[in-house]
Order: C-alpha cells, then sequence, then structure tokens
C-alpha cells in the first residue's frame, strides 16, 4: 500500500477523482496526520506492533551515548523509546550479543572503563551507556515510529490491509476541513469500523503466535532439554 494507492481511493471517496483541488500536497497534511494516529492507536492496543532491532556495528570505545546515531537520517532517528540494549564483541557470532542493565543513573566505571556495557539509561530522549573501553557492536529494541510518507511510492508500514481505515479517516479528516458534516460522520464511523477489523486481526495473529510457542514449550518440558520423555 504506497502513498500514491491511499492519495487514488481517497480521491474517490471525497468525489475529486481529477484532484481538482485534493492534490498530492493538499492530501499531504491529511496523510501524515492520519498515519501517525492510525500508528498510535495500533501501538496501544499491540504492545510489539511498531517494535524493531537496529545493529549499531562497531560503535567506538568510550562513546557516551546514541545521540549521533539519533540524528535526521541515522538508524535511531525515529526511536519513540529503547526496551533492551546488547553489546558483543565486533566478529562475534550474533549469538553471543549480551544484555546491559536498564538503570535509573548510570553507575560510576572507572576510566577508562570495561570490555563490556554494564548498564544503560534512557533521559531526555537520549540513551546514556556506560563507559566501555573497546570497540561494540551495540543492538537496540525498542519502539519505533513509521518513517513519514511523502512520495507517490512510499510504503505504508501499518500493514497490507490497512487502505480502508487509513483512506475512510483521511476522507473524514478532509471533510471537518471542507465543513462537509456527511463525509465527518459517514466516513468517521466507517474509519473506527475498518480500524476495530484491523486490530482485531493483529490480535489474533498475536494470540497465534503465542498459542504456538506454548505448544512449542510444553512439547520441551514434555520431551526435556535434549529430547529424552520425562517422567
Amino acid at each position: 500500500m504506497d502513498v500514491a494507492t491511499i492519495n487514488a481511493t481517497v480521491r474517490s471517496l471525497i468525489e475529486d477523482p481529477n484532484a481538482d483541488y485534493a492534490d498530492d500536497a493538499y492530501l499531504q497534511v491529511p496523510l501524515t496526520l492520519c498515519y501517525t494516529e492510525l500508528a498510535n492507536k495500533l501501538r496501544l492496543c499491540n504492545p510489539d506492533f511498531d517494535e524493531y532491532t537496529i545493529e549499531l556495528p562497531n560503535v567506538p570505545a568510550g562513546t557516551p551515548d546514541l545521540t549521533a546515531f539519533s540524528a535526521t537520517g541515522q538508524p535511531l532517528a525515529f526511536l519513540i523509546e529503547p526496551i533492551r540494549i546488547e553489546w558483543k564483541l565486533p566478529g562475534q557470532d550474533p549469538s553471543l550479543y549480551k544484555s546491559a542493565e536498564k538503570l535509573s543513573k548510570i553507575r560510576d566505571i572507572l576510566i577508562p572503563g570495561i570490555s563490556a556495557i554494564d548498564c544503560w539509561t534512557w533521559t531526555h530522549l537520549t540513551i546514556f551507556l556506560s563507559r566501555f573501553n573497546v570497540n561494540l557492536d551495540i543492538r537496540v529494541t525498542g519502539e519505533f515510529m513509521f518513517p513519514p510518507l511523502s512520495q507517490g511510492t512510499d510504503q505504508a508500514l501499518v500493514g497490507l490491509n490497512a487502505l480502508p481505515a487509513m483512506a475512510y479517516a483521511i476522507a473524514a479528516t478532509i471533510g471537518m476541513k471542507r465543513g462537509n458534516q456527511q463525509w465527518v460522520t459517514t466516513y468517521s464511523a466507517k474509519a473506527d469500523e475498518n480500524f476495530d477489523t484491523l486490530n482485531i486481526g493483529m490480535c489474533k495473529g498475536r494470540q497465534g503466535k503465542t498459542e504456538r510457542v506454548g505448544r512449542m514449550d510444553r512439547q520441551r518440558r514434555r520431551r526435556g532439554p535434549g529430547g529424552n520423555g520425562i517422567a
């Protein structure tokens, strides 16, 4: 589902298929608002909806925080809140990542530091790290905003089946902007209906995943770590 598809659908709903007034520039603001609102609502209903893991290879020794990686265009630019920080030595297998402890205040480690990240904290939208004295690969798992939609080929990341919820919400917003109460009433109701459908589908997907993991765990407990039966 790209921006061009969303815009074409919205134009059909607001009876402007030829973009006489609803050109791409006109639709940009309601598109951005509704996209952000939809993502926020799904994030509140589905805790792991926007959870991603970003790897930062070969971070220089002594780096006190990850501000440099949070600037525009950098890997952590859209980080809302970190969940977990892990580290390993460069060149090691990813299975060797170790978790650092999250604290409210960084432990005071003597200069020059240690060859590990002992702990981290999240303060003023910044990840601060304990003192380390070797280059490290760092893995950040957290909640991330989606990149903004601007070009016609940009893909909306909320889900392949989110077009109805997006299009109806944008059309309702345009109805408010243009004073068309019928659009507001009709399209707001349709947006809510399609959001509920989208959200229920995501919840079912998470429940299925949990059930599969639960079955696997029960099988392991019955068979034991090496596959042998447990009396």
